[in-house]
């Protein structure tokens, strides 16, 4: 491309190398080659896509469309015009650990994140099977997602690494289920839970505290934790099942319509909108008093909750190199639906786009 080349755009932008090579009005914006009009300020955020950017023109910044992942791509013509834009619509979210698996509009997985486990070995758990499918689960180690026929598949590791230095034990948290009639699943850090179109739940994986449902239990609504799982009956009634250490599988009395249960603690919805929550003392359960929440989610030591404006609130605290701080505030734009990881939590936005927030192997979108 020769300097004071017409690039054949409607508003005459030129190749330059040097200011004379371009026309009155304009200027040559020499970290992009290119003309562009007088007022345009060199850097981040001015549409053009100059040395040292991978993409421009968006608010998230010049280089958010490195991670293919989130759904997002860098698209920049012949005159180095940029834009960061949508390249895959998703409608369904979930994180874990160092990982997370969203599902396209298409019925495809898309998982990015850490293929080890918690001993440091390669798995395959951010490297879905090709298939077509309706709900995704995370875990430590493992993931699991019901496809359109209704069988379940999961892929990872079957192992569970002691956090109290108890060494690995094996687990089966990464062997499926039989049966093709499984509607939704959600996935504690070392086992799942699935619930099939008959409101029946099944369980699987690490069971030694009892934190699996039996199949007897019907189930409207069905999240599992660490050492405990819980669930809303049709009721409202909430049952857990598990370990009961500092009260965690003892939830209150009253109806609900949402449960959200992390690694010690959990929250649920009840049917006024408002929250409550109960376990490990700490910061975590003492979640904000308006009532008008829909759904909520607990990790470590936070949870998140979507109002009835689609809006997320957090609250908790999240740890880090230098101590503790609360965790982030969500950021003000409605989602679709939340997803709450070990030190984060990601929203999926209603133009099919995800966006996370909280220290984590994921880079906020």
């Amino acid at each position: 491309m020769a300097c004071g080349q017409d690039l054949g755009l409607d508003d005459f932008v030129f190749a330059c190398a040097a200011p004379s090579d371009c026309v009155r009005g304009t200027k040559c914006l020499t970290g992009a080659g290119v003309c562009v009009p007088h007022e345009t300020e060199p850097g981040c955020g001015n549409g053009w896509l100059e040395e040292g950017e991978v993409c421009d023109g968006d608010p998230r910044g010049c280089n958010a469309c490195q991670s293919i992942a989130f759904g997002w791509a860098c698209s920049s013509d012949a005159f180095r015009r940029s834009s960061c834009e949508a390249e895959i619509r998703f409608v369904d979210v979930a994180v874990g650990d160092d990982h997370l698996c969203a599902i396209t509009d298409a019925g495809a997985l898309v998982c990015t994140g850490s293929n080890l486990d918690c001993t440091g070995e390669a798995t395959l758990k951010a490297t879905p099977p090709d298939g077509r499918y309706i709900d995704v689960a995370v875990g430590r180690d493992h993931s699991c997602a019901v496809r359109e026929d209704g069988r379940v598949v999961c892929w990872g590791a079957n192992v569970r690494c002691s956090d109290a230095g108890g060494g690995v034990v094996d687990t089966n948290q990464a062997e499926a289920p039989d049966g093709d009639d499984f509607v939704e699943i959600a996935s504690g850090r070392y086992h799942t839970c699935a619930i099939r179109a008959s409101r029946n739940v099944v369980c699987w994986g690490d069971g030694r505290a009892g934190q699996l449902f039996q199949e007897r239990a019907r189930l409207d609504v069905v999240s599992a934790g660490d050492e405990f799982t819980c669930g809303v009956y049709s009721t409202g009634r909430i049952q857990c099942v598990g370990s009961d250490q500092d009260g965690r599988s003892t939830p209150p009395s009253g109806a609900f319509t949402d449960v959200g249960v992390g690694i010690y603690s959990a929250c649920a919805v009840n049917q006024d909108g408002s929250l409550v929550c109960w376990g490990s003392p700490g910061p975590r359960l003492t979640p904000p008093t308006s009532a008008d929440f829909i759904d909520v989610g607990c990790g470590h030591r936070h949870c998140c909750a979507r109002r009835q404006d689609d809006r997320a609130e957090c609250w908790g605290l999240v740890t880090n190199t230098f101590g503790d701080d609360p965790f982030p505030d969500a950021p003000d734009e409605p989602f679709a639906m939340i997803d709450v990881g070990t030190a984060q939590a990601c929203g999926l936005r209603e133009d099919g786009t995800i966006r996370c927030w909280g220290p984590s192997f994921i880079e906020a979108r």
